[in-house]
């Protein structure tokens, strides 16, 4: 259909459904422009290679741009992972987009991203730390935003998208969950869907003490999976859950 009201392709982007967006220009002499619109959050991301590889631009000009872009870029993705999650939940429009408003800095979009937590910033580093040293992607956009980064500005562009899509991929224990309960219900022959409903499963459960840890004990998340299911009992005052989180892990 033929709009001007950018609420339908925002609303498709949301609901994760299939579709390609075309912008249609008019430009002079009668021409009729046609391109595929990318997603914000690409858009980002080219604006700040294209910035990188324009050669006529002085370096300080593209140390002040790309930093910035790439940082929207990152922010943008967590918007996204936040408000899917959330819409699934049932949450309303209104309030998810007021958490997405209180949620003034780079840190506090990926503490939203990750735990749906606005005050845990405080997790947010381990976490990315967690993600292959993307915790020094955070600190380099954090310092180019404010004209500090003098680094190589391609890498940090490759970096930073790299994190997005890292951001854009998440998923909760719950969502885990969910699915594994949905193809064990599926009624078919469970040779073929038990191992994957398992793997599941244990990905379920890894991110769900992912969670508890760096909420109550941060330190133990850096301990072997089989050491933190001996701590688990001195956190958690619920035996029967306890020893059902170990036999679940050790199959």
């Amino acid at each position: 259909m033929f709009t001007h009201d950018e609420r339908l392709p925002d609303a498709v982007r949301h609901l994760q459904i299939p579709a390609t967006v075309i912008e249609v220009t008019r430009r002079p002499g009668s021409i009729v422009e046609v391109r595929t619109v990318k997603s914000p959050i690409e858009r980002y991301f080219d604006d700040a290679m294209a910035i990188v590889r324009t050669e006529n631009l002085t370096p300080d000009i593209q140390r002040r741009v790309v930093p910035g872009f790439c940082r929207s870029g990152v922010e943008a993705a967590c918007a996204e992972a936040f408000r899917r999650r959330r819409l699934k939940a049932g949450a309303m429009h209104q309030a998810i987009e007021a958490d997405l408003d209180s949620a003034d800095s780079l840190r506090k979009r990926l503490a939203l991203a990750f735990f749906d937590d606005i005050e845990r910033t405080g997790d947010v580093a381990r976490r990315l730390a967690g993600m292959g040293g993307a915790d020094q992607v955070m600190k380099a956009l954090n310092e180019g935003t404010h004209g500090d980064y003098d680094g190589d500005l391609e890498l940090l562009a490759r970096d930073a998208e790299r994190l997005a899509a890292q951001v854009g991929a998440l998923v909760t224990s719950g969502e885990l969950a969910s699915a594994a309960r949905a193809l064990m219900a599926t009624g078919h022959d469970l040779t073929g869907i038990w191992p994957r409903a398992a793997l599941l499963g244990r990905q379920a459960l890894e991110q769900a003490l992912d969670d508890l840890w760096g909420a109550v004990a941060p330190r133990v998340r850096e301990a072997s999976r089989h050491a933190q299911l001996l701590c688990l009992d001195a956190f958690v005052r619920h035996d029967e859950l306890v020893t059902g989180v170990r036999h679940a892990w050790h199959g």
